[in-house]
């Protein structure tokens, strides 16, 4: 019994003030006590599931004693314009990307040969390659097999003529589009923006692209075929694709891969005016937009897969799908930091959106990102950066990665985020051991920085660095115009006297709001599956207000 009087963690801890923005760490799950001088705070406990098997669950029980209702939501920090972020028509379908790389990596398990024929000169491996030219000429004819439900065999071909050639592009087109699509200019006009933008910016970051066919050039194939993978009304979009097929050689070990163009190449979108293919109109302007980010998002995979075949000697130990996605997200970032002038560790926030040439580039290169990484935000507790295991790439895993590649970079020593693309690329190691290997340490203490960044940053005045993401104000700019779009963060409410339970996955976070009466204490105690807390669930509070 506590005496009239008594703090509540009397006996059980000594009481703490915090400082607004103060988060400590490496809380007892035995009582960590709370003490308010103001009135209306808020405070969140954060528990944190640092497993080293990424399909692991544990659960934890939080309990709040003496702890006082919550007055107010968790407030926006940055105030927020009323400035809309644009946004395309259409959403991507990442579904199918996914199954191209499933199907990629199941392929390579039974094509792989003798590991030593990826390290035959390339000249052995695609005879066409001492041609005395590879490159063709406006006006050409190819016949490109089209297919992305098969592999290697039983390809579909389609005629498609060469509308353009630039320094670093060969510009194709189907000759069976819709009529009223790009003209031969516009073609050009796209290749020029490749050799231009995404060419540079991709190849700085991550390395140059294998040369199997010998040209120099990766060849950009636009076809209806694309517009057919989307049915009519879908929400969701296939805007394009790499293919790894078009890597291997058509003829000779580790192939034979009939069905490869035996060419570094994207299957691109066409335009649609009039809805011939499935009904879904897709305007010249749009195209264009969903155009450049895809390639710049499909040329991460193009060169990541390419190298490790014939660059880096990994053959087909294609890299974990949870961090090339990742990677891919990157590469659409680079492009937008490019486009927009804007620079990373700026923290760009929605005023920014005023800029119409922000805007643009925010719509081409960064939306998507935003988008999945909201998707991250309602299933904190349940999905992680790190996939489940090397086929996870789902879209809240895909947003989570790409978040936690661009804290990993912004926290890295000044002009070490170049390296660290590069290394992620240039590795014959996949998933975790390419990640430690880039970072110089595994990455699991930055993993749960980054965990509680996600409700920190740019949620209090004062925030310690460690915990910030300096890159961007995802509060402000996911919101874009107000209170009339929440942040989409899921949190809970501890509720004094009750136990709240969460199950968490490897690398799961959760965020439990309280508040504290001025004068008061408060004790917050915690059990994992009804025992002491171990040490992989690691326990934090922080001071929001």
């Amino acid at each position: 019994m506590l005496a009239p009087g008594q703090s509540i963690c009397t006996g059980a801890a000594s009481p703490v003030e915090l400082a607004v923005g103060q988060v400590v760490t490496d809380v007892s799950g035995q009582g960590f006590c709370v003490h308010a001088s103001a009135s209306n705070t808020e405070y969140a406990f954060i528990p944190y599931y640092n497993a080293s098997t990424p399909s692991a669950t544990s659960r934890v029980e939080v309990r709040g004693f003496g702890i006082a209702p919550l007055s107010l939501p968790s407030p926006i920090v940055c105030p927020v314009p009323s400035i809309p972020a644009p946004a395309p028509g259409i959403v991507p379908n990442d579904a199918f990307e996914s199954q191209l790389r499933m199907r990629e990596r199941t392929e390579a398990a039974t094509r792989l040969a003798d590991p030593a024929s990826w390290r035959r000169p390339l000249r052995d491996l695609f005879p066409s390659r001492a041609a005395a030219t590879t490159v063709p000429a406006i006006g050409d004819l190819l016949q490109l097999n089209s297919s992305s439900s098969n592999f290697c065999d039983n390809p579909t071909y389609r005629t498609g003529r060469v509308v353009a050639i630039t320094d670093k592009a060969i510009v194709v087109a189907d000759t069976s589009n819709p009529i009223g699509g790009f003209t031969d200019e516009e073609y050009r006009s796209i290749g020029v923006t490749f050799d231009t933008l995404v060419d540079p910016i991709d190849r700085g970051a991550f390395g140059a692209p294998s040369d199997v066919d010998n040209n120099g050039r990766v060849l950009m194939f636009f076809t209806r075929a694309v517009n057919e993978l989307t049915p009519g009304g879908s929400s969701g979009v296939t805007l394009g694709f790499f293919y790894a097929r078009d890597l291997y050689p058509k003829t000779v070990a580790p192939g034979p891969c009939v069905g490869s163009n035996a060419a570094e190449m994207f299957y691109l979108l066409v335009p649609d005016t009039g809805g011939v293919v499935n009904g879904n109109k897709r305007s010249k302007a749009l195209v264009t937009t969903l155009t450049n980010g895809t390639v710049a998002h499909e040329y991460q995979h193009l060169i990541n897969a390419s190298r490790r075949m014939y660059v880096n000697g990994a053959g087909t130990t294609f890299e974990e799908r949870w961090l090339d996605e990742g990677l891919a997200h990157v590469a659409e970032e680079l492009n937008f930091f490019h486009a927009s002038g804007k620079s990373p560790r700026t923290n760009i926030d929605a005023a920014a959106f005023a800029d119409p040439v922000f805007a643009g580039a925010y719509s081409t290169y960064a939306l998507n990102n935003t988008r999945r990484y909201g998707q991250y935000l309602g299933r904190t507790e349940s999905q992680a950066p790190i996939g489940f295991d090397s086929f996870d790439d789902d879209l809240s895993t895909r947003g989570a990665i790409w978040n936690f590649l661009r804290f990993a970079a912004d926290h890295s020593p000044a002009g070490a985020e170049a390296a660290l693309w590069f290394n992620l690329v240039n590795s014959k190691t996949t998933g975790i051991a390419n990640l430690t290997a880039a970072l110089g340490t595994t990455p699991y203490a930055l993993l749960r920085d980054w965990a509680i960044s996600v409700f920190a940053d740019d949620n209090a005045a004062g925030l310690d660095p460690r915990f910030q993401q300096t890159s961007w104000n995802l509060r402000s700019v996911i919101t874009g115009s107000g209170t009339s779009t929440p942040f989409p963060l899921v949190t809970r409410t501890l509720v004094d006297g009750s136990t709240n339970t969460a199950t968490l996955t490897a690398y799961g976070v959760s965020f439990m709001r309280f508040s504290v009466a001025s004068g008061q204490d408060a004790l917050i105690t915690a059990t994992s599956n009804g025992l002491q807390v171990p040490p992989t669930i690691q326990l934090a509070v922080m001071r929001v207000r």
